[in-house]
């Protein structure tokens, strides 16, 4: 299904909607929509970078992977520029985390918590993550493309390993498979990429 918005093309994926679907439906612990709305502000804070750093949006196609934004046609943005556009959403969820934390509306501390969670996890250096687009932006202006590509291979690989053993420990332990399915999610899109 597409469609457009203020001159923006939306693609959004039939899978998409059925994971949001089965996530809503599945959800037993009322936290669902405090993860689409961490979700929202952090695509958001892409969003309002990109345009503070006058990048043209073309496309935003909604996955079950995540949203994917293409850029219009301009010039090339600033290392400096594409790490403020990049970190933009991780900084929305921190900020948010922050100004939640301070409101004293019911459930406010939770929806912190989970930005607080989002902005973090996006940090980390993985493949499809923000810190593995920083990594790998970083690292390919010092090495080159070809080598800045197999070190975040090898440190997403290297980190999903970490977390596959601390996920399965903490299923075997606690019956809690939420690292597990965070591990599973990340496995997916790496194997999707490559």
């Amino acid at each position: 299904m597409e469609g457009r918005l203020l001159g923006v093309r939306l693609r959004f994926d039939f899978s998409f909607f059925l994971l949001v679907v089965l996530f809503l439906l599945g959800d037993q612990s009322g936290s669902a929509l405090f993860v689409l709305g961490a979700a929202a502000i952090h695509e958001g804070g892409h969003l309002l970078m990109m345009g503070l750093a006058k990048a043209p949006v073309e496309a935003i196609w909604f996955t079950p992977f995540g949203l994917r934004i293409t850029r219009g046609e301009g010039p090339p943005l600033s290392y400096g520029a594409e790490a403020a556009v990049t970190l933009g959403g991780s900084a929305a969820n921190l900020a948010g985390a922050l100004l939640w934390s301070i409101l004293p509306l019911p459930g406010a501390l939770t929806f912190s918590a989970f930005q607080l969670v989002l902005g973090l996890l996006n940090l980390l250096p993985a493949e499809n993550l923000d810190g593995g687009k920083l990594l790998g932006d970083t690292a390919s202006r010092f090495l080159g493309e070809r080598e800045a590509g197999w070190l975040c291979r090898i440190v997403t690989l290297s980190l999903l390993t970490g977390l596959w053993a601390g996920g399965l420990a903490l299923l075997r332990l606690a019956r809690n498979p939420s690292l597990c399915l965070l591990c599973g999610y990340l496995t997916l899109s790496l194997l999707r990429e490559g």
